[in-house]
């Protein structure tokens, strides 16, 4: 058994040096290590019985199973401390772009006002159409994807900054070129940090689903409620979702009657703000399991109901979002950009008001999002390498630097 460990250890060190798809076979090994020791331990205790050596199996179980928790806590934390290395604040890179925000905006952004920022950037790239001015509309929409980036929107700063590089492709403006792909450079590695975040997380429901059906809830915990706050954060509600549900098992298996109450509220809250009332309306009735008195359901009920209108009231307006960005779209081809970006704005301010989970109402998987992480990271490079070149041609060495610690972040 000392060999068996000594060189599935090894193997584990080797594959975390590694990059880009190994961190999943990293994952997949660990869940097959995981596998066979059960398989073992399994024989071991047939093997004991046979041979009355009840302690000695007993023994045996105990090693092999902090064996394998040993390994896959080590795992994540090795992963972790890479992970924790690749993010660098959005923040750093905006206030050293050669095109900037007027002191005003800078006012509210600093204050935390990023719609505010967003709607009155939009009005701004809106009349830079209406006046042909698009070398200013390049700077504005440049600008939008440097605002959702800090928002850690990648969706919508891919689609900002896209469009502006185009513009100022065909402007010939090379700082302007060079600063967007410095965004691009950054954008690409919050997308690689947010695959590898919603893969530790889900590594970590797994383990911790293996703790608890090992009757080690009090090791789980912990890490199921990190894990519900690392979903919470990366927009990923169905998986905190999921971590609450296990939260939920885990303290009613152990007889923590108010711990599991509280778990399944949340648990029911999540599920109906994100659509999903049938879920919602399950722990609602697991809740009557517990006692719960007749004035708290009712008004948990109640906020239930709301936070289900709620969802649906933000579905309608994405698609009146969608429909005016088709028609944004349309007249875009038509040539008439500035009838264009009339529904442009339209359908921003149809996105008003709606929840952040019913606009990530739909979540890749974690395999997939580690899958398209990787031609992320070429991207980046491609887009840093680019942004390097037309730096160090015009001198603005603080620039570079800062493209060459982003390159550094790249994993």
């Amino acid at each position: 058994m000392t060999i068996q460990a000594t060189k599935v250890h090894t193997a584990f060190r080797r594959l975390l040096r590694r990059r880009n798809l190994e961190y999943l076979f990293a994952t997949i090994l660990s869940i097959a290590v995981v596998v066979l020791l059960e398989a073992k331990l399994a024989g071991d205790k047939k093997t004991a019985a046979s041979q009355s050596a009840d302690t000695t199996s007993a023994v045996q179980e105990a090693d092999s199973a902090q064996f394998v928790t040993n390994q896959a806590d080590g795992l994540l934390q090795n992963s972790q401390v890479a992970s924790k290395h690749e993010r660098l604040p959005s923040s750093t890179i905006v206030e050293q772009l050669p095109f900037t925000l007027d002191d005003e905006l800078q006012n509210s952004l600093t204050k935390g006002n990023t719609d505010e920022v967003t709607n009155a950037l939009l009005q701004k790239a809106s009349a830079a159409v209406s006046n042909g001015e698009y070398a200013e509309l390049g700077r504005t929409i440049a600008l939008l994807g440097s605002v959702t980036l800090l928002q850690r929107d990648t969706e919508s700063a891919s689609v900002y900054l896209e469009e502006a590089l185009e513009i100022f492709e065909l402007e010939e403006d090379e700082l302007g070129i060079a600063g967007v792909e410095l965004l691009r450079g950054q954008l690409n590695i919050e997308k690689r940090w947010q695959a590898r975040e919603a893969a530790y997380a889900y590594d970590k429901m797994l383990i911790a689903g293996w703790k608890i059906a090992k009757g080690r809830f009090a090791e789980a915990e912990s890490a199921l409620q990190q894990t519900i706050q690392s979903n919470l954060d990366l927009n990923r509600y169905g998986a905190a979702a999921a971590g609450y549900d296990a939260l939920f098992r885990g303290y009613q298996k152990n007889g923590l009657d108010s711990e599991a109450t509280n778990a399944a509220i949340e648990a029911a809250k999540l599920h109906a703000a994100s659509g999903r009332p049938l879920k919602a309306s399950s722990y609602l009735e697991r809740l009557d399991e517990f006692g719960i008195d007749d004035a708290s359901r009712q008004a948990l009920q109640q906020e239930l109901r709301g936070l289900q209108a709620d969802y649906e009231q933000g579905i309608q307006q994405i698609g009146s979002a969608r429909n005016y960005q088709q028609l944004y779209h349309h007249y875009i081809n038509e040539g008439d950009p500035v009838r264009a970006w009339q529904f442009r704005l339209k359908s921003r301010e149809s996105l008003d008001g709606v929840s952040k989970r019913a606009m990530h109402r739909r979540q890749t998987g974690v395999i997939a999002l580690l899958y398209t992480s990787n031609d992320q990271m070429k991207d980046a490079v491609r887009a840093l390498q680019r942004a390097e070149r037309v730096f160090t041609n015009h001198d603005a060495d603080h620039l570079r630097d800062l493209t060459d610690s982003l390159k550094d972040r790249i994993y």
